[in-house]
């Protein structure tokens, strides 16, 4: 799997808007612009992006569609990893807490046990 490629660094912003117009749909690369050296007083966003009106120039890069269906396949894989894996963890949690619950009901003569009880349910939640 191939990363992005920078083609051109620092282009002006009027310049970046003629090289757009020759952009084909049919081809199997595709080009993304991104905004760079921010202008005087303004700063960067979360990972580096500006707005265009932020913006100086641009850096162009091109990458193939089958990259970022790659990349969009293993953020989907990722994404339903994690929720699989936060299933698993609520169920255990849950079954934890129903037998913590019939555990207490049993026990309420004895306070040492019950303590016990609760303090390792308040440790799992």
């Amino acid at each position: 799997m191939e990363k992005l490629t920078s083609v051109l660094k620092n282009v002006p912003l009027p310049l970046m808007d003629k090289i757009r117009k020759y952009k084909t749909k049919s081809s199997i690369y595709e080009i993304q612009w991104r905004y760079r050296e921010p202008k005087k007083g303004e700063k960067y966003h979360w990972a580096g992006s500006l707005r265009r009106g932020q913006a100086k120039s641009a850096d162009m890069y091109v990458s193939t569609r089958e990259y970022d269906m790659e990349q969009r396949r293993i953020m989907e894989e990722g994404y339903e990893k994690s929720i699989d894996m936060l299933n698993a963890e609520l169920k255990n949690a849950l079954e934890c807490v129903e037998v913590t619950a019939a555990e207490l009901t049993e026990c309420q003569q004895d306070n040492k046990t019950c303590r016990n009880i609760i303090k390792n349910l308040c440790l799992l939640l």
